[in-house]
């Protein structure tokens, strides 16, 4: 049957998949959901949030599919403004009335390594998979950063980041480099910072994207005092962007 249920693989914490910051997509991007289950026509809904872990979509009037909790199904996510559809097998996780009318629906993806294969650049940037929010460089700009790794180094351009770690889309030549690494120094410096930052970081992830690979690392100081000043400075400037990208699109719109 096309929507089994897929079996929970190996080390996976079901709990920790609701911990990704769900984001907007906003109506610049012109994201829409469709929903596929068993024995129903496809129902278009409106999507309310996304994440890497799952999707909020509102269906209005009579679109409501009338799901039940746990029940498995099917989501496609297009662009008006970019080729491609990213289709995912999720679970239903939750069903409420919105204040919107109709009903909202919580879905729990289930193959998350399935999913990143099918994103490019664009589609990446709307999964996000960490609990702080994700932020890009400014417009045509590249935040510029070296990463340090045993005998070896590369220069690499930071794709995103939070206060609380980084990615790196690169060819798969240079995410070769990286196989079986454990840990990088990473060292980039902020506009109006006099001095680089550089911390060591644990690399998490080497994930194949439609286009590339995506490395992804989480900073390991833990020590507020050690980090200093640059923390809050990383925090400042991570809210700044997160602001100038919400009132982009809120123009957009």
């Amino acid at each position: 049957m096309f929507f089994k249920r897929k079996k929970k693989q190996a080390g996976e914490d079901r709990s920790d998949l609701r911990r990704h910051y769900r984001r907007a997509p906003g109506k610049k991007h012109a994201l829409s959901a469709k929903l596929r289950c068993e024995n129903q026509d496809p129902v278009a809904g409106e999507l309310i949030d996304l994440s890497a872990g799952g999707a909020g979509v509102l269906f209005t009037g009579d679109r409501d599919p009338n799901l039940d909790p746990k029940q498995p199904v099917q989501l496609s996510f297009t662009s008006l403004v970019h080729g491609g559809e990213v289709v995912v097998d999720a679970l239903v996780t939750s069903g409420r009335d919105a204040e919107e009318g109709g009903r909202r629906y919580g879905f729990q993806f289930e193959d998350a390594e399935g999913l990143f294969r099918q994103l490019d650049t664009y589609y990446f940037k709307f999964f996000n998979r960490r609990r702080a929010m994700r932020v890009r460089p400014e417009l045509g700009k590249k935040l510029r950063a070296t990463l340090a790794f045993g005998p070896g180094a590369m220069d690499v351009s930071l794709t995103n980041f939070s206060a609380d770690g980084f990615g790196i889309a690169m060819t798969p030549e240079k995410a070769g480099m990286l196989e079986g690494v454990e840990e990088v120094t990473c060292t980039f410096k902020l506009p109006k910072l006099e001095e680089p930052i550089c911390w060591p970081a644990r690399a998490v992830h080497l994930t194949p994207l439609a286009s590339g690979v995506l490395f992804g690392a989480v900073f390991l100081i833990s020590d507020e005092e050690a980090m200093g000043p640059n923390r809050q400075a990383l925090v400042d400037y991570c809210a700044g962007r997160a602001a100038e990208m919400a009132l982009w699109d809120q123009h957009a719109e």
